[in-house]
This record gives C-alpha cells, structure tokens and sequence, in this order.
C-alpha cells in the first residue's frame, strides 16, 4: 500500500525521519521555552519588589511620623516597621539586601541641599525617609553575557525617598510660637 504524500498521511505508521525531526524541534524549542518561563518571572519578581518596597515604605512612614510622644525614635519605629512588614513578602525579597535611612529636617530647602540632621529629631518638622533594596536575579545573575548594566540599572531603580511632616514635632513647634499680632 502507498503512502499518501502531504496533510493527509496514513495514520497508525511512523517515519524515523518524522521521529528524528520530532526530538530536534522539541531540543530547539524547549530551551527557548524554559528562559522565557524564567524571565517572565524575573519580570514579575522585580514588579512585586517595587510594589512592596512602595507600599512599605508608605505605611512604615507613615507610622513613624504619626507617633504623639515627647521621647520618640523615629529611626527605630521606622525600621521594625519595616520588619514587621518585611515577612510578609519574605519568600521573594531578601530582608538583609534592604538598607534604610531616615534624616530630619526644619524645612523643604534643608531637605533639598540634603543638609538634614540624621540624629536630632525634636524640633524638626520634616522627616526624609529612604530605602534601597539591592535586586539580585535568581537566574541571570551575570550569567549572560551584557547582563551587568541591565542588573545594575535595576538596582537604582529600586531607591525610595519620601518626605513626611512629622505630626508631633509640628504641633510642639504651633504649640510654642506665639501668635503674630
């Protein structure tokens, strides 16, 4: 019996040749495959970093700057707020690759000139808080050649600032100016 040529083919038979040419697409594909799987969650990875780092730094500013007492370490509610909410997401981010730092400031111009005190808190209105995560990819760590400045890009980009009124020192400071007359 002859075999018809084209679409339709004799079923139930096989060609080695057909079998041959099976295992070198799949050896093709498969690879190309398996690097988009692992960029794409590269990708999504980075995304929920940003998210996280912006939604934690939002809420751990906005706790700290919101604290209504004489004697209050800013610097400290600062960073176990950031711990507390640091395990939430412990699975995807390296808690030890984030570094935070807060300064205080009198005004917008001393926040500008980046001339705020990191020590003396009473008395200063402004808080400058920030944070950097350092991004490490699980797969294309400097694996592929050219990756670096792509690593290194996505480093600085995962830096937040934030300026908030510390609530408490701003009604001390209303509190004892007398009013103009």
């Amino acid at each position: 019996m002859h075999k018809e040529q084209g679409i339709f083919r004799h079923s139930g038979t096989r060609d080695s040749d057909e079998d041959g040419s099976l295992v070198i697409e799949f050896s093709l594909v498969f690879p190309v495959f398996v690097f988009l799987v692992f960029f794409v969650f590269e990708i999504c990875r980075y995304l929920f970093i940003s998210a996280a780092i912006d939604a934690t730094l939002s809420s751990a500013a906005r706790t700290s700057s919101s604290q209504a007492s004489t004697v209050v370490d800013y610097n400290l509610i600062f960073r176990d707020t950031i711990r507390n909410e640091s395990a939430l997401w412990a699975g995807l981010i390296d808690a030890s690759q984030l570094t935070t730092h807060v300064s205080f400031c009198s005004s917008v111009t001393q926040a500008i000139a980046d001339s705020c005190s990191e020590t003396a808190s009473s008395g200063k209105v402004l808080a400058y808080y920030q944070v950097k995560y350092n991004y490490r990819p699980y797969l294309f760590n400097g694996v592929i050649p050219g990756t670096e400045d792509l690593i290194a890009a996505l480093q600085s980009s995962l830096s937040r600032q934030l300026i908030y009124v510390q609530e408490y020192e701003r009604d001390q400071i209303f509190k004892n100016t007398p009013p103009s007359s």
